[in-house]
């Protein structure tokens, strides 16, 4: 099912009046809440880290065959 920006356009704009009509809450982060926060920033960072760890050499192929190719095109027009 394909997103049309005639469907996307109304959502974005009701999300955007509700953040930008909303009052201030004077409110207040627990330890608890600050620490599951933290959590969750530092895991995903380390998850981002060993999946670059895991697929280090696919990514680097990847470039290597990436720049090969513009190589290899710009050899070709000369």
């Amino acid at each position: 099912m394909a997103r049309t920006t005639g469907q996307v356009a109304p959502v974005l704009a009701g999300t955007c009046l509700v953040l930008l009509c909303c009052r201030a809450a004077y409110g207040y982060i627990d330890p608890g809440t600050g620490s599951l926060i933290l959590q969750v920033i530092l895991g995903s960072l380390l998850g981002a880290a060993f999946a670059v760890k895991i697929f280090w050499r696919q990514i680097m192929s990847w470039i290597g065959r990436l720049f090969s190719k513009r190589h290899k095109d710009d050899a070709n027009a000369e």
